[in-house]
């Protein structure tokens, strides 16, 4: 029970941190949970928004006053956003979401679906790596359905196998010949290509295992499979 409590004060901090500073989001929370007097926090969806109403407005009014409207909505979107609360997925590192080819609101949707504390988009190569420059986890995400991005699937591959060991790539809407121009350049071997396209109900799913490490190893493409996972090595091609 401690780290499912755990779990769920690290998802609270985390969306209020989005909108105020991580040390004040960590004492609401605190606030909140000294206020239950031992009453464990709801681990459902609807429990934690009848939560965000009701204590933690109280305590973030009492905190930071007129900036609580922006900060608890930040929190009903976040929590409205998904289906169930993935407990394990809120103790992982923190990431980053860098979204190729797709509008910002698509990337802070993303990022809200998966926990992510930060994400921005990139249409260009020297957005991307300015976007890469830094040490942080990073969850890179493409948009093989973007029709105007200048980063396409040819170009993208020759960048992939350099990118830093700590940054993840998930190819949504990856065609036959996206796929292939990953294979040919070794970027298969960096990234998880998915057919599924960006607006697809498992994405958010898959991101979280992938965030989590739950689909290294275990997604590789199979013969005769009409969708892709993370491409299988040297003898798919």
């Amino acid at each position: 029970m401690g780290d499912i409590e755990e779990s769920v004060q690290a998802l609270l901090v985390e969306s209020l941190a989005t909108t105020l500073t991580r040390r004040m989001a960590e004492r609401i929370v605190a606030d909140v949970h000294r206020n239950r007097a031992g009453v464990a926090l709801p681990t459902d969806v609807a429990g934690l928004l009848t939560l965000v109403r009701g204590d933690l407005a109280h305590a973030t009014f009492l905190r930071v006053g007129t900036r609580a409207p922006l900060a608890l909505s930040e929190i009903e979107e976040r929590l409205l956003a998904l289906d169930v609360v993935p407990l394990d997925a809120w103790s992982a590192p923190r990431v980053r979401l860098v979204l190729v080819g797709g509008c910002g609101e698509v990337a802070s949707h993303l990022a809200r679906q998966i926990g992510a504390h930060h994400a921005t988009s990139v249409r260009e190569v020297h957005e991307l790596l300015i976007a890469l420059d830094g040490d942080e986890r990073t969850l890179v995400v493409i948009d093989g359905d973007a029709p105007t991005s200048c980063l396409d699937a040819a170009t993208l591959a020759r960048f992939v196998p350099d990118f830093p060991n700590h940054v993840l790539t998930f190819v949504a809407a990856s065609s036959p010949a996206a796929r292939e121009a990953y294979l040919s350049t070794g970027a298969a071997f960096r990234a998880t290509l998915r057919a599924e396209p960006l607006d697809h109900p498992d994405v958010p799913r898959l991101l979280r295992d992938l965030v989590r490490g739950d689909s290294r190893g275990k997604t590789r493409r199979t013969r005769g499979s009409s969708t892709s996972t993370t491409t299988g090595p040297a003898r798919a091609a």
